[in-house]
């Protein structure tokens, strides 16, 4: 099965009363601010303070990722246990350096068949490739990746390229990864960043998955 890359009308429904237009996808970490320490911050079924609570942020929560607003910005979608919720946004502050280009903690994932793929910090990324039957190695190690923006379009996305393998993997990769709503197929849980990826094994193998901001 292939990854449900946009959020679908039934979802918007399920989480509340709001349309796809009235999204705006710009996943990045914030901070819980605001809140009295013997309060949390509410997480609600839709965008809106009278809607039921699903869930709860800690008054001083760091490094939740905000996967997408609703237009005016007052309203924040995240996750909460196998969905998602909204959070008031007057109540969260971006966390100190959260990057505008390709974030190094970005996490990625596929099912059917199932993969991962990370960008950690240094200009290192790890792969697990072996539940497709492409190598034996759980753990695929990439240095001195390349990924850039379009030079002609202002969206947030990234091209990128994985060379110079330092663990003796087979899997040669490019991929390209954007800024939309993106579900795994698998759960109601949501992501911000959608991924196709091109693996290079002598064959070419194109797959796709969701990408979400992991917490430093």
């Amino acid at each position: 099965m292939n990854i449900v890359k946009t959020l679908t009308v039934v979802l918007l429904l399920a989480a509340g009363p709001v349309n796809a237009q009235d999204i705006a996808t710009d996943p990045a970490l914030f901070d819980v601010a605001g809140v009295a320490s013997n309060d949390v911050l509410n997480i609600r079924q839709s965008p809106d303070g009278s809607s039921e609570i699903i869930g709860a942020l800690a008054f001083d929560q760091t490094s939740v990722e905000v996967i997408a607003t609703i237009r005016d910005g007052t309203w924040g979608m995240v996750n909460a246990g196998e969905g998602v919720g909204w959070v008031a946004m007057r109540f969260m502050r971006i966390s100190a350096g959260t990057p505008d280009n390709l974030p190094e903690q970005l996490a990625c994932s596929g099912t059917e068949p199932f993969w991962s793929l990370e960008f950690a910090p240094g200009g290192t990324a790890f792969a697990d490739w072996s539940p497709m039957g492409l190598t034996n190695d759980k753990r695929s190690v990439y240095a001195n990746f390349w990924s850039n923006s379009p030079s002609n379009r202002a969206t947030r996305s990234w091209g990128f390229v994985l060379q110079d393998q330092i663990s003796g993997s087979p899997v040669g990769v490019t991929g390209f990864i954007r800024t939309e709503l993106c579900n795994d197929g698998m759960s109601d849980r949501e992501f911000g960043f959608s991924v196709d990826v091109i693996l290079k094994t002598g064959d070419q193998t194109l797959v796709s998955g969701c990408c979400s901001i992991s917490p430093p």
